[in-house]
């Protein structure tokens, strides 16, 4: 197997995701550099085109709800004051994204599945009966299907969890799995960041861990509201849009605990967001 930058698996595929949230921020980044004047209307123009291009052959449906959020998050302020225009744009990314989608269906899945089937397959193991891998649970029920093992004979269990590494699997691919993994075999109780925070660390640790990100885009618009030059301000922004990335890769994938690159860039945003506050 041949893995750049993100990890790969000698079973097939890669952190496809990341790469495409890594991609999303450096859109992000780009167009704060323009909005701000960093860098002119052609260079921002040839830059982007390099970087969206890639998108469209990676099967990445989350990037059509990614950019939308980045965005959101980088520009909070700009949203607030002109909600109808952020709304606009948003629908414009989605256009463009089904365009790129439909691209890359036609490069890579038409001759397996008609377009509808396809998109309700995609319906069916994120949001349907489903589960993600066929059996268990999927993205909409990952959460939910935490609560629903839950009981008062052992609360300390909710609210602390099982310890690190008991939920963990690799999708039943890692030789010594965590024992809850075991004892709920072929549910995937990995599936979500958010799922497998609450096995092994609880609703405390599940607290602890967002608060951590909720804090720290309180102190990245601190930063924003007193930046004074334009690099400043760029740099507030693409931090900003970093950790709004990271709450919606949360409950999209394992990525931010178990791929070291998605935790590189989470500690990378939090880290600058620190430094620029002191």
């Amino acid at each position: 197997i041949i893995v750049g930058t993100f990890e790969g698996s000698i079973y097939g595929g890669g952190a496809s995701a990341i790469m495409a949230m890594f991609q999303v921020l450096a859109i992000v980044g780009l167009f704060c550099a323009w909005r701000e004047r960093l860098i002119g209307a052609g260079l921002f123009g040839g830059l982007l085109l390099l970087t969206v291009l890639p998108l469209g052959l990676g099967e990445t449906k989350v990037v059509l709800i990614l950019i939308p959020v980045v965005l959101a998050f980088a520009f909070y302020d700009t949203v607030a004051r002109r909600p109808l225009a952020f709304l606009g744009g948003a629908l414009a990314t989605v256009v463009v994204g089904a365009v790129l989608g439909y691209f890359y269906f036609l490069v890579q899945v038409s001759g397996e599945m008609s377009l509808a089937e396809n998109l309700s397959d995609t319906f069916a193991y994120n949001f349907g009966q489903r589960g993600y891998y066929g059996t268990g649970v999927n993205r909409l029920t990952a959460v939910p299907y935490w609560f629903e093992q839950q009981s008062w004979a052992q609360p300390l269990r909710a609210l602390f969890g099982w310890g690190l590494g008991s939920s963990y699997g690799a999708d039943g691919r890692v030789p010594l799995a965590g024992h809850l993994f075991v004892a709920h075999a072929g549910q995937f109780i990995d599936l979500l960041a958010t799922s497998l925070i609450l096995w092994d660390f609880g609703v405390v640790g599940a607290l602890l861990f967002f608060g951590m990100m909720v804090s720290g885009g309180f102190a990245a618009m601190r930063n924003l509201n007193e930046a004074q030059t334009a690099w400043d301000r760029t740099l507030c922004r693409i931090l900003l849009g970093s950790l709004g990335a990271s709450l919606l890769m949360s409950a999209y994938s394992a990525s931010i605990i178990v791929l070291v690159s998605h935790s590189f860039i989470l500690s990378l945003t939090l880290g600058l967001i620190a430094w620029r506050a002191r």
